[in-house]
């Protein structure tokens, strides 16, 4: 973009002297041109950057720590000016969430249906996160002006815990039978002898009965 810029910017400068020092009505005319071009170039690029309608959805909005999901960004070019290309920038949690919603550039046309991008992404820890679509970038065709265009609207997505089913857990069955037989330590009668077993590491030593 710095290379276009010193190169209009030569080509500017040299028909600018051209014109002025031989007075050739061709030469004013395309002086004339090169001033008008950048901006007509730079009115292209606004329509095509705030013309562009976005809507972000969720699959869900309640998710589970681990779980692969996806969130939908559909474009539609509600303007005939738009055309180039627009490069998205997306948001997120960089460590807790694992996306491939890298920087994505898409083609703008005039009179383009509607049509959408998938995002797919994990969360790995619960608590409640925001994805999405940053921020959109336009350059004019003449690569000499870059826009950006901030988006404010969030997805915000709920991650819960995993949950962990103990049906196929085997319990160990000997060391439940050595479980003392009342856990309450305020209605214990330290004076009767309910069992004698072996003692335990995890038994207090100022309880131990036996031998």
């Amino acid at each position: 973009m710095i290379r276009n810029r010193i190169l209009y910017a030569i080509l500017l400068g040299s028909v600018t002297i051209a014109a002025t020092a031989y007075g050739d009505p061709f030469m004013f005319m395309t002086l004339y041109a090169l001033v008008s071009m950048p901006i007509i170039s730079l009115i292209f690029a606004l329509f095509t950057l705030y013309g562009l309608g976005v809507t972000q959805q969720a699959e869900k909005s309640i998710v589970t720590k681990g779980d692969l999901n996806r969130y939908f960004i559909t474009f539609k070019n509600r303007t005939p000016a738009g055309f180039g290309a627009v490069k998205c920038y997306f948001v997120g949690e960089h460590f807790a969430v694992q996306t491939d919603a890298e920087a994505k550039t898409i083609e703008i046309r005039p009179f383009m249906p509607p049509f959408s991008i998938t995002i797919n992404f994990m969360i790995k820890y619960r608590g409640q996160y925001q994805l999405g679509l940053d921020s959109l970038e336009v350059v004019d065709f003449l690569r000499l002006f870059r826009l950006r265009r901030k988006l404010f609207t969030r997805l915000n997505i709920l991650a819960y815990p995993q949950l962990t089913s103990l049906e196929h857990l085997d319990v160990a069955m000997h060391l439940m039978s050595k479980a003392p037989a009342n856990v309450s330590l305020a209605q214990e009668d330290n004076t009767e002898i309910t069992d004698v077993r072996h003692y335990l590491p995890s038994d207090q030593k100022k309880k131990s009965t036996g031998n």
